[in-house]
């Protein structure tokens, strides 16, 4: 078994697809994994309810500090979540994330 890396973030349903195109044409992740969702959450004393995107960022321990960074850069919310996990994998697999995550 090899590690794969997960990233979880949750964004306003209309940013995720572009930034997920750019931080797969940089090789900073190899996949990701999108749904919709609906979103309960207190922000300033109030309950929120929002639709956003999350997705599932398949990535390496490589490219991890920089993806982390690009992702806290760009994300439109004040607090973003972005949780990461670091997960065991088919080495076949593992493998493949690796070499998606790596520079030619």
């Amino acid at each position: 078994m090899g590690e794969v890396v997960e990233v979880v973030v949750t964004s306003p349903v209309e940013w995720m697809q572009p930034v997920v195109d750019e931080l797969l044409a940089e090789r900073l992740i190899a996949c990701a994994h999108q749904v919709r969702i609906d979103t309960t959450y207190r922000w300033e004393g109030a309950v929120q309810h929002e639709q956003e995107a999350r997705a599932m960022l398949h990535t390496s321990q490589v490219a991890l500090d920089t993806l982390l960074e690009r992702i806290e850069g760009a994300h439109p919310y004040d607090v973003p979540c972005v949780m990461t996990t670091v997960m065991r994998a088919p080495e076949s697999y593992a493998s493949w994330v690796a070499q998606s995550t790596s520079r030619p």
